[in-house]
């Protein structure tokens, strides 16, 4: 049997980029599920999510973005000179996403000789946010 990808953290927050000497900057991050004050809502998500390679050289993998296991958004990165156990970023700055319900908004990955993995999941719903 093929093996899971392997991944390290994986963030979902509204804008995420790549800075200098391999630091990154996240914008509202979610800690935890995704609380809307209304439905329908609009929402901007970048996702961070760092990747564990076991290989040494190029690796593709496919990313695939759902919401409620329907696919919305579909990412081929194409890594060069990966160093086997040595952490590399994966960033999607941000996308729009349309929500009439609540959701699961998951991002499972795949690429050539490992199973499908699951990145992460978050619920998407309607509730009070808590002012601090």
């Amino acid at each position: 049997m093929a093996k899971l990808l392997k991944f390290g953290n994986a963030i979902v927050c509204e804008f995420a980029a790549k800075g200098e000497r391999n630091k990154h900057t996240l914008v509202n991050v979610f800690s935890g599920d995704i609380v809307v004050q209304q439905m329908p809502a609009r929402l901007h998500l970048g996702l961070y999510v760092e990747y564990l390679p076991e290989v040494e050289g190029n690796q593709d993998i496919s990313l695939r973005i759902k919401l409620d296991e329907k696919v919305f958004a579909k990412f081929q990165v194409k890594f060069k000179e990966l160093s086997a156990k040595s952490p590399t970023a994966i960033v999607i700055q941000a996308m729009q996403v349309g929500i009439d319900n609540d959701a699961v908004f998951s991002v499972e990955a795949e690429s050539q000789g490992y199973r499908n993995t699951k990145v992460l999941s978050k619920r998407i719903y309607q509730g009070r946010i808590a002012a601090v």
